[in-house]
């Protein structure tokens, strides 16, 4: 005799659905959840030791994960850096932080800067040294390797869509290594339409109003390093 068949109720398939539904959520979080679970700050970046010329400029970077996101202070011999000091200046954004210090002063800026990342889950440090290498009467104290800006870049006013390249050219014994900073922050490396030359200059193609910012090239070997002047770039819808 044949066996009876009936469909499926609506409350199996529904218990079905259900079922499929939170294996997938299972699955998603596994695989996704770690991005955006909480979690107290990790140092992922850690600022870098500088050595820089007396009168100069200097920049240290600090990146930090943790949700939610860090916020973030420095320190200097235990003590809180006020930003509003008209020589430093402190820039943040999302997981990241850039103190910058002007006209660095050799024997009063020289030492230890902390990096400090909190999201009231915990709390991550990092350490940079300053050194500053002094001038003196009748030339400074400089090794001869020490990184020179040769050409600064310069303002540009380009259209929406066209390419703009700035130039910088350095010199420095072992040959310095070039990084560009847009208004104080690392230019984004992954953006395709951005590129780092060979030469170290900066090419921008097909222009964007995002682009729109003040530039600066970096130069750093062993011995130091030298920031050229900022130049803005304008672009023109």
């Amino acid at each position: 005799p044949s066996i009876p068949t009936r469909p499926p109720s609506q409350t199996e398939m529904g218990g079905s659905h259900m079922c499929t539904f939170v294996i997938l959520v299972t699955v998603v979080f596994a695989v996704y959840g770690s991005a955006y679970a909480s979690g107290p700050p990790k140092i992922t970046q850690a600022p870098r030791n500088k050595k820089v010329a007396e009168d100069g400029v200097v920049s240290f970077i600090c990146k930090a994960s943790g949700n939610p996101a860090p916020a973030f202070h420095w320190e200097r011999a235990g003590k809180k850096i006020n930003d509003r000091r008209h020589r430093f200046e402190i820039n943040d954004a999302p997981h990241i932080s850039v103190l910058r210090i002007k006209q660095v002063k050799s024997g009063k800026d020289d030492g230890t800067f902390t990096c400090v990342a909190n999201n009231g889950l915990g709390e991550a440090r990092a350490d940079a040294s300053l050194k500053i290498y002094a001038k003196l009467e009748g030339g400074d104290d400089f090794p001869p390797g020490y990184p020179r800006i040769e050409t600064h870049p310069k303002l540009r006013s380009v259209e929406k869509d066209r390419s703009v390249l700035l130039q910088c050219d350095v010199k420095g014994d072992p040959k310095p290594t070039i990084t560009w900073l847009k208004d104080g922050f690392p230019v984004d490396d992954t953006d395709p339409r951005i590129q780092i030359l060979e030469s170290g200059y900066l090419q921008i193609r097909n222009s964007q109003e995002s682009d729109e910012a003040t530039y600066e090239c970096v130069a750093e070997n062993e011995f130091g390093v030298a920031y050229s002047y900022r130049a803005m770039i304008y672009i023109k819808v």
